[in-house]
């Protein structure tokens, strides 16, 4: 009767080769430009947002008063 899994084997591995590559300079400052942009956009979107949020909670506070003040506006006109 045949056992319901299999027995690992053992496997060789060849040994791993690192290569090392050289980066020139001037790619490197461009991917430091690229970073600070994309550090610079993400600081924007969060403080756009920040100030939508500000906006958003002043219109829903003052949103009911002005719906009551029209209500009562278009009884007094009927």
């Amino acid at each position: 009767m045949e056992l319901s899994t299999s027995i690992p084997t053992p496997r060789a591995r060849p040994p791993m080769v690192i290569m090392f590559s050289v980066i020139p300079a001037k790619y490197k400052r461009t991917n430091v430009v690229i970073i600070d942009i994309g550090m610079e956009r993400a600081i924007t979107n969060v403080v756009l947002k920040l100030l939508k949020n500000i906006n958003s909670i002043t219109t829903a506070s003052i949103a009911p008063v002005i719906a009551v003040f029209f209500k009562l506006s278009m009884d007094w006109f009927m």
